[in-house]
């Protein structure tokens, strides 16, 4: 049997299944088909939101984030709203939990952020001593200045 057969049978099966009272998200449509690919199943349900045949019944988050997707019901009828944006707290709490889970990951990362944080160059030694630089801890100074923590309290 042709591909293109084959897909039109499993898309019948599909609608048999959703007008049954079945409730569909584009993942469990791909994954009931033998055939089809993720991208055939969301454009099939796509297709048949865009003609009325269906509509939003609720969104669910996935569990790493990203956009909420959307489960279909058979039938016309109004579409669940949208959910929130998650607040940047749970976004950077989940990110760092991610980080920390990988040690290489996670000093990448603190590697980056000291480096965003620098207020001086980054410099080899040898490019420094023909500016004129000397090393002081993590920063590189001009030989004759002082740094906030040298100077004496007044």
């Amino acid at each position: 049997m042709p591909k293109k057969l084959r897909l039109d049978a499993e898309k019948a099966a599909i609608r048999t299944r959703m007008e049954a009272g079945e409730i569909m998200d584009s993942y469990t449509v791909w994954r009931s088909s033998t055939a089809g690919t993720y991208k055939w199943a969301y454009a099939t349900l796509s297709k048949w939101h865009q003609a009325g045949l269906i509509h939003i019944a609720h969104r669910e988050r996935r569990p790493n984030g990203g956009t909420p997707r959307p489960f279909f019901r058979w039938g016309e009828g109004k579409d669940a709203p949208p959910l929130d944006p998650l607040p940047d707290a749970v976004k950077h709490r989940r990110y760092m939990l991610k980080l920390r889970a990988d040690p290489e990951r996670f000093e990448a990362f603190k590697d980056r952020r000291a480096l965003h944080a620098r207020k001086t160059p980054k410099l080899d030694p040898i490019h420094a001593a023909m500016l004129g630089y000397v090393r002081q801890g993590n920063a590189w100074i001009k030989k004759n200045e002082t740094t906030h923590t040298d100077a004496a309290p007044a």
